[in-house]
């Protein structure tokens, strides 16, 4: 029976490891179409109501995956993600730049 829980419980988690990738992967790119919340040089990117409407999209479909989410941690987990990218494309850009033939 405690096999059965512990395995019940992993496959749980799997699910919603895998679910949240998905969400994550489409509020990406949802975030991508919406450049006044990232590009400086957008017309709109000044205007807190645009922003603001374009961060309640993006929080509505991340509550799919937590559900006491706020645009606070929204900001947050963008920001983690966009970290994450970019200390990723150094490291590749890295080692391309080292490899000898």
């Amino acid at each position: 029976m405690c096999q059965y829980v512990a395995c019940r419980f992993l496959f749980e988690k799997l699910r919603m490891a895998t679910k949240e990738k998905d969400v994550l992967g489409h509020i990406i790119d949802l975030y991508k179409d919406m450049p006044y919340l990232w590009n400086k040089n957008d017309k709109n990117y000044m205007n807190k109501t645009i922003r603001c409407e374009g961060f309640e999209v993006l929080l509505s479909i991340y509550k799919n995956v937590d559900k006491n989410a706020t645009i606070k941690t929204l900001k947050k987990k963008i920001d983690n993600l966009k970290t994450n990218y970019l200390k990723e494309l150094k490291k590749v850009s890295f080692i391309v730049a080292f490899i000898y033939y």
